[in-house]
């Protein structure tokens, strides 16, 4: 069977499976994914297959999954790193009337930033506001994640100043990401405000948040930093 989905902000694509198209939703079926979703797909123990399969056993059924059911898939997806697909089922999903929820997106920007398209990232973003959600710390952590990666690490500071605007308490992994960039381009002192900075927010660095100081201090051999 080979069902037609088309992307986010791209043209159509065709994803086959190995499900009839004739196919009746029998009982068994109904279980299987009702597997699939419980226990397979929260711990990420998935194919790429077989979330194909599922995803195309979810559409047609009425009633319709909860969107949490699509969560569970996406996320598993994306523990996977198959992002382009989760991109794609993503339009498929909205496509259906089926309304999608903060998580959803979160994991949708994820994807997309993971596949060097943090621009649709941000539209993404613009998506959750304008729905009038709640950025959370996993929507922000996100961005500021891509944009070290991408060496956009100013950019990444400004995302985190916009946590404090959005009243959203970091995580210690987002100065742990900032540090850890901040070393990477030798800008110490600006790294040694980032852990002070953590002391405001009440987040608790972790050994490894240290050690990516020291590792910076070494390589630029300033050890006169306050």
């Amino acid at each position: 069977m080979k069902t037609k989905i088309s992307s986010l902000f791209t043209n159509s694509c065709e994803v086959t499976t190995t499900k009839p198209q004739n196919s009746v939703h029998s009982v068994e079926e109904v279980g299987r994914l009702d597997k699939f979703l419980q226990k397979d797909c929260k711990p990420g123990n998935i194919t790429l297959d077989e979330a194909r399969y599922f995803f195309c056993l979810m559409i047609p059924v009425q009633p319709k999954p909860p969107i949490s059911s699509f969560n569970w898939l996406f996320g598993a997806l994306a523990k996977k790193k198959f992002y382009e697909d989760v991109i794609l089922f993503y339009k498929q999903v909205g496509s259906m009337g089926l309304l999608t929820d903060l998580i959803t997106l979160n994991i949708l920007i994820n994807c997309l930033c993971n596949v060097g398209r943090a621009c649709d990232g941000f539209v993404v973003f613009g998506r959750i506001l304008r729905w009038t959600f709640d950025p959370n710390a996993v929507t922000f952590n996100v961005f500021i994640k891509s944009l070290c990666l991408e060496n956009s690490v100013t950019e990444a500071i400004q995302k985190l100043k916009k946590m404090v605007v959005f009243a959203v308490r970091p995580y210690v992994i987002t100065f742990n990401v900032l540090i850890k960039s901040l070393c990477l381009e030798n800008s110490v002192t600006e790294a040694i405000q980032k852990l002070k900075k953590m002391v405001v927010f009440a987040v608790r660095p972790y050994v490894i948040t240290y050690g990516t100081l020291i590792n910076g201090l070494c390589r630029t051999g300033n050890w006169s930093v306050r």
